[in-house]
């Protein structure tokens, strides 16, 4: 018996949530008071992996990332308790019987030519973004195959080759999720508005 398999699948969730203008107007005047505040923000960009800090906006993007874990900030919990719902659903599509908690979140802003470069978040079961505002053209993200270096020496243009690299779109209101061990990026923002998203890291245990 001959037969081909395709094996070791890697789930992502990608969705819509809906009905979310004006939490996003919400979200988007949260995000300009959490780094109109004077304290320090990580640059991003080329600067990303400098771990390079500043006390003002900078053109290469900023993250609330070692500064404030936005899960315990008041005015971003309208957006987690909204997003609870289809992460259950996620999660039960899995058949995944434990339970799963937030570890952590944070706010990014991509202005004009801003991006993340290559990273993973090992460490964590799963990772995700919320695109809170987004316009065409403002960088795609980009999720690599974990196999991309097996794949390196296999035939170009081959049925099982696979994708190495999957772009996602982002829209307003955009919730893409995957295992934290998956390499990912973005592209530089080439619109004329920032790109403004909400990351977040969960962890899975036993029920």
């Amino acid at each position: 018996m001959k037969r081909i398999l395709n094996l070791f699948s890697v789930p992502i969730l990608e969705t819509i949530v809906t009905d979310v203008d004006n939490l996003n107007k919400d979200l988007i005047s949260s995000i300009d008071a959490l780094f109109a505040l004077d304290d320090s923000k990580r640059i991003l960009s080329h600067l990303w992996k400098n771990n390079l800090q500043t006390n003002v906006k900078s053109e290469l993007g900023y993250s609330s990332f070692n500064q404030h874990d936005i899960l315990q900030r008041t005015e971003f919990n309208s957006l987690f308790n909204l997003l609870t719902p289809t992460i259950n659903g996620f999660f039960a599509q899995l058949n995944f019987p434990g339970k799963w908690q937030w570890e952590n979140a944070w706010c990014n802003v991509y202005p004009l030519g801003a991006y993340v470069p290559l990273h993973d978040h090992r460490g964590v079961h799963w990772s995700g973004v919320y695109y809170v505002q987004a316009e065409t053209a403002c960088g795609d993200l980009l999720l690599i195959d974990p196999k991309e270096y097996t794949l390196a020496n296999e035939p170009d243009n081959t049925l099982y080759r696979g994708n190495k690299i999957t772009n996602f779109v982002p829209q307003p209101g955009k919730l893409v999720m995957f295992p934290g061990y998956l390499k990912h990026e973005s592209e530089p923002n080439q619109s004329d508005r920032d790109r403004m998203i909400i990351s977040f890291n969960i962890n899975c245990h036993a029920d």
